[in-house]
C-alpha cells in the first residue's frame, strides 16, 4: 500500500487529537492500492485548513485517489465539520484502462451512532450505506471515469437533517432558464440553496460561479431535487448540466 509520509509531516498534532469519525478510503485493483483520509472534526470547515488537512501530491501512479474540498482543493487528508451536511467528491486517476476495482472503507466503526456515511455512485445512481457495507466493487466506465469524479461521500449527523428541514427559506423563486427550456424552483436558505427541476434526466452537474468567475460551489447528482452549499452573496451564475446539456440561471442573493 502506498503511504503518503510526506503529507503527514505537514499536519499538526490537532489532526490526531480526535480518533472518532475518521475514514480511510482505499482504492484497489489486482496489483496495487492507494488511500485517502476523510474525517469529521468539530473545528473543521469544508474549505482547506492547513492545521487539519493535507494537500494531495500526485506520485504519477496509475492508481490514485484524493477528495475535493469546497474551495476546490485536492486533498489526501480532508476534514469537515460534524455539524454540517457534507457532500465530498472523490477524485481518482483515469481508471478507464482498469478491469475490476474496489473502494474499501476502513474505520467506519469509529463513527458515532448518529453519523450517517453514504457512498453515491453517480454513474448508476446507487447510494450505499457504508455502515452496512464497507467494500464497494465496480467496473470502470470510460466516459465517467475520465471526468474523475464518479463517486461522492455524504457525511452528516442525523440531527443536521432535522435542523435543515426546520429552516425557512430567505427566498423562494420559480424561474425559467435563459433558453426557456427548463423550469426551476429554488429556495435560498442562506447557507445553501435547494433546487428542483421539472425535466427527466440521468445526471445533473451544478456549478455556482460568482461575478469574478470563481467556482464557489458544485454538485453532482442524479436527483431532480438537490442542494448546493454556499453563503456567497451578490450576483451568482448557476450552470446546470442536465445530461451534459447546459442550462443557465442567474441569481441575486
Amino acid at each position: 500500500m502506498r503511504i503518503y509520509v510526506f503529507t503527514l509531516s505537514l499536519i499538526s498534532s490537532s489532526f490526531f487529537s480526535f480518533s472518532a469519525n475518521v475514514l480511510r478510503v482505499v482504492l484497489s485493483d489486482e496489483d496495487s492500492n492507494c488511500e485517502s483520509i476523510i474525517r469529521l472534526h468539530p473545528n473543521a470547515t469544508s474549505n482547506y485548513d492547513s492545521q487539519l488537512d493535507a494537500y494531495y501530491l500526485s506520485a504519477g501512479e496509475d492508481l490514485e485517489i484524493c477528495s475535493l474540498s469546497s474551495d476546490n482543493k485536492e486533498l489526501v487528508i480532508n476534514s469537515f465539520n460534524e455539524s454540517e451536511y457534507n457532500v465530498i467528491p472523490l477524485i481518482t486517476s483515469d481508471l478507464s484502462n482498469k478491469d475490476e476495482l474496489s473502494l474499501n472503507f476502513v474505520g467506519i466503526d469509529s463513527f458515532e451512532e448518529d453519523v450517517e456515511v453514504l457512498l453515491q455512485d453517480t454513474e448508476n445512481g446507487e447510494i450505499v450505506d457504508l455502515k452496512s457495507i464497507d467494500t464497494y466493487s465496480f467496473s470502470p466506465s470510460e466516459i465517467v471515469d475520465n471526468k474523475k469524479s464518479r463517486f461522492q461521500l455524504i457525511m452528516h449527523k442525523t440531527s443536521v437533517i432535522t435542523a435543515l428541514s426546520n429552516f425557512k427559506p430567505k427566498a423562494e423563486v420559480q424561474a425559467i432558464d435563459d433558453n426557456e427550456q427548463v423550469e426551476f424552483k429554488y429556495k435560498d436558505y442562506g447557507a445553501y440553496i435547494s433546487f428542483t427541476i421539472n425535466k427527466k434526466c440521468k445526471q445533473i452537474r451544478c456549478e455556482a460561479i460568482d461575478i469574478n468567475g470563481n467556482l464557489i460551489a458544485q454538485q453532482l447528482t442524479t436527483e431532480k431535487m438537490f442542494e448546493i452549499e454556499s453563503s456567497a452573496t451578490g450576483f451568482i451564475i448557476i450552470n446546470l448540466f442536465i445530461d451534459e446539456e447546459r442550462h443557465l440561471l442567474k441569481l441575486w442573493r
